[in-house]
């Protein structure tokens, strides 16, 4: 998007939160991200943990419901760019695993 290349040009971090399903949808945000440095991560859990979160969502920023978590599909093989994090554990195992990809302290 237009807002993210102006964070990029002045040299800030950005997160694109999506669910990136389609080989196309990951190319397009990476490319987005050219020159900057990019770092992809896939949020890896089995289809009855994600359908078990969505149902217990209130005021949240998605507009996926069970539906639309019930047709999403887990990638095969991800480009280089992106990893692919198991997300069936502690939110703060998910982080801490970021935060060292990026080469950031937690």
């Amino acid at each position: 998007s237009a807002k993210a290349r102006l964070a990029l040009a002045a040299r800030a971090s950005v997160v694109a939160n999506a669910t990136f399903q389609t080989t196309h949808a990951r190319a397009a945000i990476e490319a987005a991200a050219h020159p900057a440095r990019f770092c992809g991560y896939w949020l890896s859990a089995a289809k009855r943990v994600r359908l078990a979160r969505v149902a217990r969502r209130v005021n949240d920023a998605s507009d996926a419901d069970i539906d639309v978590a019930a047709s999403q599909q887990e990638p095969g093989r991800l480009p280089a760019g992106w990893r692919r994090l198991g997300a069936e554990r502690p939110v703060e195992a998910i982080v801490r695993d970021i935060c060292t990809g990026l080469g950031l302290k937690n």
